[in-house]
């Protein structure tokens, strides 16, 4: 999830580890024309448990997370 505000993103990280999930935020890359601060959930041993938190953040949240390396 990449959100503008800073104070949602992490209220939103902090509401996933709450629950559970291993959530972080990236700050903005430094030439992003538009400040987006980035909720991530990871790191994962691989595919397969990052799979597996894909479909539970999906099922359990309604969220549609994508999967990057």
């Amino acid at each position: 999830m990449a959100l503008q505000a800073p104070v949602t993103a992490r209220n939103m990280a902090e509401g996933l580890v709450d629950k559970g999930f291993s959530a972080f935020v990236l700050e903005p890359f430094p030439d992003d024309p538009v400040s987006y601060y980035r909720v991530r959930v990871g790191p994962f041993t691989g595919r397969a448990d990052a799979v597996r938190v894909r479909d539970r953040l999906t099922a359990e949240e309604g969220l549609r997370p994508y999967i990057v390396q």
